[in-house]
């Protein structure tokens, strides 16, 4: 089950010897100045590697390039998981942002990344000296964006944003929640979504996990569809949205999702006081 809360800007590091034999690791001054709030004296980091996984690999790119609409994955990569990638792919930017592509197995290449040129735009990618590509098992391949000293970069707007080429994504699915005072309590561990159950029910998973978007800040819920209760619940994650977003008993909060993207929603807060 993938973690819940806030989700972090990611960070490379390339491990040289001296660091495969310490119990410490440093961690980039970038990520700490931004989250230090966040980050405590004891905390547990998830660990991803690129080498020995199969399950991701890295695309350098030099200031001043496009986008390649074609790329051909490392041949580790391939071994790994080729047999597994669908000829449709669904390609997901950090902003939440999908657009569809192809994989040709015979010529082991994917295809339609031109596309990310006309959402994001040329200066949406300056800076950007690496793209790492993660393949979910499915048919989603997730691209992060890297600068020189290997921060990531993440791309502006939500999934609802208008386009660099002017196109505006149309509202698939809209629900509401109008928090309260048994939301605000740290053991309250179910938020009912009762609004247009019928039309979550019919895409989401029995457990589904989700991102919200709200101008540079991203947190992943994890929602519940109880086709037996006739409801669909949150039942992870909603307290450190709360606390990220300053969330008040009487704020209606308003998630939105573009059509064929039923797990990447943005919110808007509408204030009791307002």
């Amino acid at each position: 089950m993938e973690c819940t809360g806030i989700v972090a800007e990611k960070f490379c590091i390339q491990l040289n010897y001296n660091d495969t034999m310490s119990n410490e690791l440093m961690i980039p001054n970038h990520f700490c100045s931004k989250y230090s709030s966040l980050l405590t004296e004891f905390m547990e980091l998830k660990l991803v590697t690129i080498g020995d996984a199969g399950w991701r690999f890295v695309v350098a790119r030099a200031d001043g390039d496009g986008i390649n609409d074609e790329i051909h994955p490392l041949v580790a990569f391939v071994e790994r998981c080729g047999f597994a990638l669908p000829m449709q792919i669904k390609y997901v930017l950090s902003n939440g942002k999908k657009f569809v592509g192809s994989y040709d197995s015979e010529n082991s290449k994917f295809s339609g990344l031109s596309s990310m040129l006309e959402i994001l735009g040329e200066a949406a990618l300056y800076g950007v000296h690496h793209f790492v590509f993660t393949f979910d098992g499915t048919l989603m391949v997730l691209i992060s964006a890297f600068d020189s000293e290997l921060n990531e970069i993440l791309f502006p707007g939500t999934p609802m944003s208008k386009d660099a080429n002017g196109s505006c994504p149309v509202v698939w699915k809209c629900f509401k929640i109008k928090v309260e005072a048994k939301h605000m309590f740290d053991d309250c561990y179910v938020i009912e979504i009762l609004d247009d159950f019928m039309r979550l029910a019919e895409v989401w998973k029995n457990f589904q996990c989700i991102n919200i978007y709200s101008g540079s800040c991203c947190w992943r819920l994890l929602a519940r569809n109880r086709e037996e209760n006739f409801c669909c619940t949150i039942v992870d994650g909603w307290q450190k949205k709360c606390d990220g977003l300053g969330l008040e008993i009487g704020d209606i909060c308003i998630f939105q999702c573009p059509i064929d993207s039923c797990d990447q929603f943005k919110i808007r807060v509408l204030n009791f006081d307002a």
